[in-house]
């Protein structure tokens, strides 16, 4: 002990010294006085074999007397030490509460069996509870039902010694809940045992809501941009009789491919938009040449290749969250480098262009034409399995050819 106080070694000798001390200090004192009490009684009697009589006859007396002074030094020890150190801890107790009160965000602290053994005010605020109702009873009882698992299940991980965050729903003493970010550490002894868990929270209902309303204001901007795309393919198709659905539907087959393929979900959504305004750069050339009954002239035809690379000066304005402008100036590439505007190969044309290709093909073959009439799916199916591996990405033909083939797709009418 130093400075008046015990530390922990101290501690639990003194936890030890009262039920042990009693019987060995009588056992010590006992076994010593039965070697030197005779000793004693002959050198203080001096051969007076009276004074020495009488001694043996009070010698018990004496042994329970010296005996009852030591035991009672010790008790006042041990009872005065016990006093000291109680009132140590609670000392402790409450500049461990004051500090707790101190701080501004919700403070709780747990024994074992996830029982709360302390509470600052900032939690009995926002739960709703006195201290004195929170203390000692069971986390459980101020989380949400739906998330009282994933609660004892944290809890067990910091007595593991496991650092956890964790958002749940708490519940306040009206009835009302609010959403909490809590951090989770575990609580360790002198010796570094874990005895409980500390848990410090905030309240997280206005991130919440602030998100709410960033995840309503993007929706309502993808709204805008689906139909911004939608009022520019009907600007197109305006301009050409023939293309009337014509997007629409290479958008359907192209999806279904992409879905036969696994394409994730983020390029899916960039190539449904691509494929709905994959034409854009029509809107240049002359509706009489995109109405062209008869065959066209080289310089036409020059024309009406420019309009991969025109949709993609349109689009490549605009900051979409997909490569939508690259994906329509590739849409005509060829596998094996014969397409156009570039002349890419193989995999330097996006996956998203190659399906767009093959739907793109498939469509046009089965639709009529001003320069001819409807071919039909058969036709067409037999034109990509011939230009497989060449023109197209033989992958996606394969995905196409099943669609029809086993899956029995068809155009709406």
């Amino acid at each position: 002990m130093s400075h008046g106080r015990l530390d922990a070694n101290e501690t639990r000798w003194l936890l030890l010294l009262t039920p042990v001390a009693a019987a060995a200090l009588y056992f010590v004192i006992g076994a010593t006085w039965v070697l030197v009490s005779d000793s004693l009684l002959l050198l203080l009697s001096a051969g007076d074999e009276t004074f020495f009589a009488q001694g043996q006859t009070n010698k018990a007396f004496l042994f329970i007397g010296l005996s009852t002074g030591l035991v009672y030094v010790l008790s006042r020890y041990c009872h005065r030490a016990a006093m000291a150190q109680s009132t140590e801890q609670a000392a402790s107790h409450q500049q461990r509460v004051e500090l707790l009160d101190a701080l501004s965000d919700p403070v709780v602290t747990f024994d074992p069996q996830a029982r709360v053994t302390a509470v600052n005010f900032a939690c009995t605020r926002i739960v709703g509870h006195a201290r004195e109702d929170i203390l000692g009873r069971p986390m459980q009882d101020f989380v949400a039902p739906a998330d009282r698992p994933r609660t004892i299940e944290a809890f067990l991980k910091v007595m593991q010694g496991q650092q956890i965050g964790l958002e749940v729903t708490i519940l306040r003493k009206d009835g009302s809940t609010l959403p909490f970010e809590f951090q989770g550490v575990p609580l360790k002894d002198a010796v570094g045992r874990i005895i409980g868990a500390l848990a410090s929270g905030r309240d997280i209902s206005q991130r919440l809501e602030a998100e709410a309303r960033l995840q309503r204001h993007l929706f309502g901007l993808e709204a805008t941009l689906r139909q911004t795309i939608a009022a520019i393919a009907t600007m197109v198709e305006k301009r050409d009789g023939y293309l009337a659905g014509h997007q629409e539907r290479v958008t359907v087959l192209a999806l279904a491919i992409a879905d036969r393929i696994g394409l994730d979900r983020h390029r899916r959504e960039g190539l449904k938009h691509a494929s709905i305004c994959h034409d854009i750069g029509k809107i240049q050339i002359p509706s009489e040449i995109l109405s062209k009954p008869s065959r066209l002239t080289e310089a036409e035809f020059a024309m009406i290749k420019s309009h991969p690379e025109a949709g993609y000066e349109i689009l490549n304005k605009v900051d979409f969250p997909w490569p939508l402008a690259e994906i329509v100036r590739q849409h005509h590439e060829r596998f094996d480098g014969s397409g156009y505007p570039r002349g890419l190969v193989g995999e330097q044309i996006l996956l998203e262009a190659r399906i767009l290709a093959v739907a793109d093909t498939v469509e046009a073959m089965t639709s009529h034409r001003p320069y001819r009439a409807a071919i039909g799916p058969a036709a067409a199916l037999q034109e990509i399995r011939r230009g497989s591996g060449s023109i197209y990405d033989p992958a996606v033909v394969e995905a196409c050819l099943a669609l029809f083939e086993q899956e029995h797709f068809e155009f709406a009418a």
